[in-house]
């Protein structure tokens, strides 16, 4: 079966291991607090691969996630393709280009079939960081809270997780007007899963999304809407997937694969999907009350992945439940998680707002119930008896 190494069987190791990520997600960024400002300044002026609050926690995460053996449904795929390129041999046909060679390069050097596990695991976690580096006390919510979000999917889709987390560090990158290393970047990631081609011209105009002036007014209705004719008009959305499913030029996915239980999902419950557009409201209102302190006035950087969450809340309406639509958009609607981050470290640690209504509204909205089901996800998940959903190490 495989080796416990945390608890006393399998269920146990698989909520014990979940759980010290995201007591390492945030332990170590939590240590930036005690840091002087001088201290906190010259820290972030060095290398951030060598601060090893940064390091330990994606080292852990590297370690305790990236050796899973037989994890949800992808693994076995991306198992077989390092194993047919040992012997020079295409697994799939189709496998992008890049990622062929990642594997071919590993294989080469001798390394077994965890080594791209490995190799995926550690990008991951260096690419949202590496978007904070100037910026790293941030990390304290932003990581967290983008681990909870994502913990299964990152883990079941990590070849596609990967391409996205070599763009984001070509889009911080860019930011930092390091053109030449963001191309390649783009490039490489475009390599490795080709559903990031089209995001390449979408981020440089991201780039520059700080200039733009939220209305909240418009933005709300904007949102209800649109979560009302997501909800309520669920067959025509399930009809407009149909038609997206003519588009795949890849052919990997066929008409009848885009209406599969497994990829449609059920009928979202009215409470779940109330919650995450009141979260998605409150977004919009912690924002634009930091906003108008001009607390962002200071720091474009941050901005812009705040207002990238803001942009990316339409698309998370309106393709979220249906999984092959909700991938594609993965690379924008992580900011979503990313953005929230963001605010919670400014909404509880920088004394910009005072409302103790709304910093008890967030805590229970956002904080409590995220924590909340990000644990229960773990159990469900591990109910599902069509995959294996533990974590094994063999």
């Amino acid at each position: 079966m495989g080796e416990i190494y945390f608890g006393s069987n399998l269920f146990e190791q698989t909520v014990i291991v979940f759980n010290l990520v995201l007591v390492a997600f945030i332990v170590f960024p939590l240590s930036y607090q005690v840091l002087s400002c001088n201290q906190y300044r010259k820290l972030q002026s060095k290398i951030m691969i060598f601060d090893w609050r940064i390091l330990i926690p994606i080292l852990i995460y590297t370690i305790l996630l990236g050796y899973r053996y037989n994890y949800s449904w992808d693994w076995y795929q991306y198992y077989n393709t390092f194993n047919y390129m040992k012997m020079d041999i295409l697994f799939r046909d189709d496998v992008e280009i890049g990622y062929a060679y990642i594997n071919k390069i590993l294989a080469g050097l001798d390394f077994d079939f965890y080594s791209i596990f490995l190799v995926e695991a550690f990008v991951y976690v260096f690419a949202l960081c590496y978007l904070l580096r100037d910026n790293r006390k941030y990390l304290l919510f932003s990581l967290p809270y983008v681990y909870i979000s994502c913990f299964y999917n990152c883990l079941n889709i990590s070849r596609q997780f990967f391409a996205i987390s070599i763009l984001y560090i070509a889009f911080r990158c860019y930011i930092d007007r390091k053109l030449l290393l963001a191309l390649i970047l783009a490039i490489l990631g475009c390599s490795i899963h080709y559903s990031t081609i089209p995001w390449i011209p979408l981020f440089y105009i991201l780039s520059k999304v700080d200039k733009i002036a939220i209305s909240l007014k418009k933005m709300l209705l904007i949102l209800l809407v649109i979560a009302f004719f997501s909800y309520v008009f669920k067959g025509a959305v399930e009809n407009f997937m149909v038609i997206f499913s003519s588009l795949d030029t890849t052919g990997r996915y066929s008409e009848a694969q885009f209406l599969n239980d497994r990829f449609i999902g059920g009928t979202v419950p009215v409470i779940t999907y109330s919650i995450a557009v009141i979260k998605m409201i409150l977004y919009l209102i912690v924002y634009k009350k930091i906003e108008l302190k001009g607390f962002f006035l200071n720091n474009p950087t941050l901005h812009s992945f705040v207002l990238i969450g803001i942009l990316a809340m339409p698309l998370r309406l309106l393709m979220g439940n249906n999984e092959i639509l909700s991938r594609f958009v993965y690379n924008i609607t992580i900011f979503i998680e990313f953005g929230w981050g963001i605010l919670l470290y400014i909404l509880y640690k920088e004394k910009v707002i005072n409302n103790l209504v709304l910093k008890v509204t967030v805590f229970f909205f956002v904080i409590f119930h995220s924590i909340y089901a990000f644990e229960a996800q773990i159990i469900a998940y591990m109910t599902n008896v069509s995959t294996n959903n533990f974590i094994i190490y063999k």
